[in-house]
């Protein structure tokens, strides 16, 4: 399932930066006719949920196109999660460019978005009509520095991706160590994760990388556990059609070869083991303790 995210300059927008040179943005009226669009299939998720492939698109913008033709700007895009306050930036010579992360690093499901740089220091003179340009910038004389943004896309979360479709929650009635899942229908297909107070304050914290990875794991068995029991035994080819996450966790499972949540053969441990592997310790268990 390919999914086509866009921004457009026409775009409303809070605040746009003003700086001495033109960028692609929402808000920002610097090209008028420019689309920014990041082409995602998230039948591509590759690695486990650990790497994704996108593509840039940018139309209505003839001075970026030819800058990219001519080699001077490169492909960007920063990763970010906001629990473990993890960012990243990852550069690309082409359009094409593909993402990795760690999900044990994230804390929560990554967000993305994508930019288009200058490769080095850039000199121009405007002409308005043949760069695409507002004739406010008409005769202008750009200097760009290197690493300079030319280009701000939409920012975007990989629903595909199963951690995407946890939604985690306290429940104070439950007592230390417990959790629960149960399916939600608010904002799309999720699972509402309720977790006891020590559970959710030790997952935001983050600690003990290997702990919480298995704790995770625990949780997304169980939720696939709950998705089977409600939708396996039946049709839910419509259901899944309102859905786009569910038809992208759909797309997730078969990009790893695994059966389908209604087939007879969907194991919800092997599943959540095979997506998010337990961690295991490196110290030898057959030692004497």
């Amino acid at each position: 399932m390919s999914n086509a995210i866009s921004v457009r300059a026409s775009d409303p927008a809070s605040a746009s930066r003003a700086l001495p040179w033109p960028v692609l943005e929402a808000g920002n009226i610097s090209y008028p006719n420019g689309v920014y669009s990041i082409i995602v299939d998230y039948r591509q998720i590759k690695d486990r949920g650990r790497a994704l492939s996108i593509k840039h698109v940018v139309e209505g913008a003839p001075l970026i196109a030819r800058w990219t033709q001519a080699g001077q700007l490169r492909f960007a895009c920063a990763v970010a999660a906001a629990v473990s306050a993890y960012r990243t930036l990852m550069f690309d010579g082409a359009a094409e460019q593909t993402l990795h992360w760690d999900p044990d690093d994230m804390g929560s499901h990554p967000v993305f978005t994508p930019m288009v740089v200058a490769a080095n220091e850039i000199e121009h003179t405007v002409v308005a009509e043949k760069d695409g340009l507002d004739p406010l910038w008409d005769g202008h004389e750009l200097r760009l520095p290197k690493g300079a943004k030319v280009a701000i896309g939409p920012t975007f979360a990989l629903k595909s991706g199963l951690l995407g479709l946890l939604d985690f929650s306290l429940e104070d009635d439950l007592k230390p160590g417990q959790f629960r899942v149960d399916p939600s229908h608010e904002g799309g297909f999720r699972f509402k994760v309720r977790l006891a107070s020590d559970l959710h304050g030790y997952l935001r914290a983050a600690r003990h990388k290997e702990t919480r990875a298995n704790i995770m794991t625990h949780i997304v068995s169980a939720a696939l556990g709950v998705l089977a029991l409600k939708y396996g035994q039946e049709d839910d080819g419509d259901e899944r059609a309102s859905y786009p996450n569910l038809e992208a966790l759909a797309a997730l499972l078969e990009a790893n070869k695994l059966p389908h949540w209604s087939d007879n053969t969907f194991d919800p441990a092997l599943a959540a083991t095979t997506l998010h592997p337990h961690q295991l310790s490196i110290e030898d268990p057959t030692q004497d303790r």
